[in-house]
């Protein structure tokens, strides 16, 4: 999962520095020209260390419009749906992770799917089995699970859904 050519793309051998380097060169040109963050995408094909790494190598944000020490914020798209062999919280010391079973599940009940019901929703998040909130970007719907790729199927919710 990790060592692998997905779909057919070349591998970024992310555990050389000139590698690492390199990306966070770029990163830093576009934090110095204002960027505040980062969406790292196909994150669990990564190394947690090797993201580790070069986000390690990023400057502070532009003080020209923030505040003085302010980070970039970073989330990274790891498809965890439980019993998975790359876990979610392997992520969590780089930044916010993608929740996917946020939309999933959330689809399910409003569309009162299983019996569910909306009054079930007192407790959503992390007592519906979730990560923890602090840790997790949410979201009903993007461009992966409209196509398909993540989670949730039919139960996401679109534009489609007028109700």
């Amino acid at each position: 999962v990790r060592d692998c050519r997905l779909v057919g793309l070349l591998d970024l051998a992310l555990e050389k520095d000139y590698v690492r380097s390199t990306i966070a060169d770029y990163m830093n040109h576009l934090i110095d020209i204002g960027v505040a963050g980062f969406r790292i995408d196909a994150s669990k094909h990564m190394w947690p260390g090797d993201i580790k790494a070069v986000l390690d190598k990023l400057h502070n944000l532009n003080t020209r419009w923030f505040s003085e020490g302010s980070k970039p914020f970073i989330f990274q798209e790891v498809i965890d749906l439980g019993g998975e062999p790359i876990k979610s919280q392997e992520y969590f010391g780089n930044g916010r992770v993608t929740e996917f079973k946020y939309g999933a599940k959330l689809g399910t009940v409003l569309r009162k799917w299983n019996g569910e019901k909306l009054a079930y929703l007192k407790n959503w998040g992390e007592g519906w089995g979730f990560m923890p909130s602090n840790r997790a970007l949410v979201f009903v719907d993007n461009h992966d699970n409209q196509r398909g790729h993540g989670a949730g199927g039919a139960s996401i919710l679109t534009f489609w859904d007028s109700r």
